[in-house]
């Protein structure tokens, strides 16, 4: 659902409006994890609650550490290897960041982490690149934990859609997600409308020419990608 949330490692009232997904594909964990995930017309916001009573961080290969993976195709082309648009944002549990995509940088994503008595939890935010973002706009997907022992070495991962372990090269296998409005204040019989979002306060003004590229980039990639197959 659409909600703008305080990335500070608190889960606020925003939160409250969507529920919990389950992390249960479970490749050799001894972790349990959930997330949470709403959005707006800058950002994909997502929440992770980490239950993990060993968190280590030693091993020199980032993906081997105590960490959530938020991949994303924005276009949802599903690919078999990264394009423009599809990334990969590593953050560990001491909030440190790792990337991989094109357009996949620190510049793109703020998070924050906070230690909890029987693990940790993530709250990141994430800027759109090449989507103009719509209700009913459907966007590909997958959320990883990377579970480590006390030795550093990296036991298993929890996911919440790819069963292959493969995300990190291969979009393709992306779950699918669909952008929704929580109907507080839309016409319930009209909400599976595609519209766009027109929550707009006098402070995004200044963000609107930025809104208007990312679509027009969006529109001429679509063009392109008809032509040319």
């Amino acid at each position: 659902p659409y909600g703008i949330a305080v990335v500070d490692g608190e889960m606020e009232e925003a939160w409250d409006i969507t529920e919990e997904v389950p992390l249960d594909i479970n490749l050799g964990a001894k972790a349990t994890a959930t997330a949470k995930m709403i959005w707006d017309e800058e950002s994909l916001y997502v929440f992770f609650k980490v239950k993990d009573s060993v968190l280590n961080t030693d091993n020199a290969n980032e993906y081997e550490k105590d960490s959530v993976e938020i991949f994303i195709d924005e276009r949802n082309h599903k690919s078999e290897t990264y394009k423009d648009d599809d990334k990969q944002y590593r953050i560990n549990c001491l909030n440190e960041q790792s990337f991989n995509g094109e357009e996949c940088t620190a510049d793109n994503i703020i998070s924050a982490v906070k230690k909890t008595s029987d693990g940790y939890q993530v709250e990141a935010a994430i800027k759109w690149t090449h989507l103009y973002p719509l209700y009913g706009k459907e966007i590909g997907l997958e959320l990883q934990v990377n579970d480590a022992d006390k030795s550093g070495k990296r036991i298993g991962t929890l996911s919440w859609y790819d069963k292959s372990g493969t995300g990190y090269m291969n979009p393709g296998v992306f779950g699918t997600v669909k952008l929704v409005h929580e109907p507080t204040n839309v016409n319930t019989e009209q909400s599976d409308e595609i519209q766009p979002a027109t929550q707009n306060t006098p402070e995004d003004s200044g963000n609107i020419f930025v809104r208007f590229w990312n679509w027009l980039k969006e529109l001429f990639a679509s063009i392109f990608a008809i032509f040319t197959k």
